[in-house]
């Protein structure tokens, strides 16, 4: 599926790092934040232990107090909304495009109560949410919006890069999230949507192809959040189609023209079988 890439110049980085600088807060953390701001058009950044470290302290700076609500999709790596609990306020989620990945703007805004602090768009699999319309929300209503970048680090929306928009983007380097392409610009995961999803995997693992699922089960239908908040199944309807229909496909800069032709013809085959 993946195949991160370690080259020479990394780890010389890291072996200078390590022989020169502090073992925590070094040298290089703030030259990283500051490339980094730079390169997002923001005038700050500020590293953390993690993504989900980074959107709960951004939840904590709009002022979270008692029974506050952050708006935010179940189409996503749990942590998006784990967050949100971390800091303290109660998750509320808004069902995705009906055609597409990203929590809808339409839908987020019904979900709007006097409760709600912020909405968090996930730009999810790369692809920038819509966020003019989350944006206009937030003037609206007065309410703040904090970017999940996690999947999406250096992804373009009007010209701007993702994470400048909001009052905060938070991204993730976690290695799975990181594909080295110097160059050439490519989606964090290779997502296709069919209802012969399970069929076209069992095709793929057949040709020694790997898949995987993201994400089988939506965040509100999680055991945890089905028994603390009372989530049910067919609340939130399109991201649970989507939970039964997505397949991410290998993407990788490693892949070569035959391999790709491979993973194509077994994906068609898989879907043209006794149609």
């Amino acid at each position: 599926m993946m195949k991160p890439i370690v080259d020479e110049e990394m780890i010389e980085a890291g072996i200078y790092a390590l022989r020169n600088e502090r073992l925590v807060m070094g040298e290089s953390v703030y030259k990283f934040e500051e490339e980094f701001a730079r390169y997002c058009g923001t005038r700050y950044a500020v590293s953390t232990a993690s993504g989900t470290a980074a959107l709960q302290i951004a939840f904590q700076s709009v002022g979270i107090h008692g029974d506050d609500e952050i708006l935010t999709t179940p189409f996503s790596f749990f942590a998006t909304s784990n967050a949100i609990i971390h800091a303290g306020a109660q998750p509320r989620f808004a069902d995705v495009e009906n055609l597409g990945f990203n929590l809808d703007p339409k839908k987020a805004f019904k979900k709007i109560t006097s409760k709600t602090r912020a909405v968090e768009p996930v730009h999810l699999y790369g692809q920038p949410a819509r966020m003019d319309e989350f944006l206009a929300m937030a003037e609206e209503r007065g309410i703040s919006i904090v970017e999940d970048c996690c999947q999406a680090h250096g992804a373009e929306y009007n010209g701007k890069k993702v994470g400048s928009l909001g009052l905060a983007g938070c991204f993730s380097f976690y290695a799975f999230e990181l594909s080295p392409m110097k160059e050439v610009p490519v989606y964090h995961l290779f997502v296709i949507r069919s209802k012969r999803r399970d069929r076209i995997a069992k095709r793929l693992e057949e040709n020694g192809i790997e898949s995987a699922i993201h994400y089988p089960i939506p965040i509100h239908l999680q055991a945890h959040y089905r028994h603390q908040y009372g989530f049910s199944e067919g609340s939130l309807p399109a991201s649970e189609k989507l939970a039964k229909e997505v397949l991410s496909l290998p993407m990788h800069p490693m892949l070569t023209e035959q391999e790709v032709q491979q993973v194509s013809r077994t994906v068609r085959e898989a879907v043209h079988q006794d149609s």
